[in-house]
C-alpha cells in the first residue's frame, strides 16, 4: 500500500474515532471498537488539540 493510502485509511479511522465520541461513546468503548487501547485513543486526539490551539505556537 502506498503512503497516500495509509493517511487516507489513518485519516478515516481519527474520523470515525471523532463521530463515535461525538455520539457519547466512552473512549474505551471506541479502543474496543477498533481492536486498540484507550490510551491510543486518548493520544490520538491530545495531538491534534496541542496542534490545532493557536496559543501552541
Amino acid at each position: 500500500m502506498a503512503n497516500d493510502e495509509l493517511k487516507v485509511l489513518e485519516d478515516i479511522r481519527k474520523l470515525l474515532v471523532f463521530v463515535l465520541l461525538k455520539q457519547g461513546l466512552k473512549q474505551g468503548e471506541v479502543a474496543d471498537a477498533l481492536g486498540v487501547s484507550q490510551a491510543t485513543i486518548s493520544r490520538m486526539f491530545s495531538k491534534k488539540a496541542k496542534a490545532d490551539d493557536p496559543s501552541s505556537s
